[in-house]
């Protein structure tokens, strides 16, 4: 279980664990420009046994641990992913393909700065999507959107779960072709002020949501 050493670490990563390791902290000492700690999760090869004790072993060269603590979960280990696009150009290709994915069929769109204001125009129902969870989130600031879409076919209805950090939420919402009209909106419960918009062949409608959440809607169809 190789992770890093704390001394110019980029030498030493070990590429087949970055999936299950990230620098937690990184500093300068005056001998020494590039240092950091790693934080390392390892799954329970076992997991339907019990974790009765661990000990750690250092190399027979002489090497010796450095451990600032250890912690224990009942989740599986998850790190946030690298980016997928690192800039220009080499990120255009994928950068259009996360944009057209986020502010296509997701339909989040940043009206402001850092998610304070966001439209939000889910199109799933165009891609035969009935339920999906959404996350779109700004790792500096900490601004984000997220929502769960679920189209509830048995009750002729759009359910939407949605939250974020902004102020608020102006929704369009796309309709399937075959839906009825709309008959009410509800956010949490209470019925919102609606109106009806079409784009060419398509019907949306649309609602303002007061931010942060969460927040229930459920668009009624008949």
């Amino acid at each position: 279980m190789p992770i890093s050493h704390w001394i110019y670490p980029e030498l030493h990563y070990d590429v087949h664990d970055k999936r299950r390791a990230e620098v937690a902290w990184r500093g300068v000492h005056p001998g020494h420009l590039n240092q950091q700690v790693v934080v390392y999760g390892l799954d329970n090869p076992h997991p339907e046994r019990v974790i009765s004790h661990i000990t750690f072993e250092a190399a027979a060269n002489g090497g010796m641990w450095f451990v600032l603590g250890v912690t224990m979960s009942d989740t599986e280990v998850y790190f946030t992913p690298d980016p997928v696009s690192f800039g220009i150009p080499n990120g255009w290709g994928a950068a259009a393909v996360v944009y057209a994915l986020i502010e296509g069929l997701a339909g989040v769109v940043d009206a402001g700065v850092a998610c304070d204001r966001v439209d939000l125009s889910p199109r799933w129902t165009a891609a035969g999507v009935e339920q999906v969870s959404v996350t779109v989130h700004y790792p500096e600031s900490g601004g984000y959107v997220a929502y769960n879409y679920r189209r509830d076919v048995q009750n002729d209805a759009l359910v939407l779960d949605l939250t974020g950090s902004g102020d608020s939420c102006a929704c369009h919402v796309l309709l399937p072709e075959e839906a009825g009209d709309v008959v009410a909106v509800g956010v949490d419960g209470t019925p919102v002020d609606w109106t009806l918009s079409r784009v060419e062949g398509s019907r949306y409608v649309a609602f303002v949501v007061s931010l942060p959440g969460p927040h229930q809607i459920i668009i009624r169809l008949r």
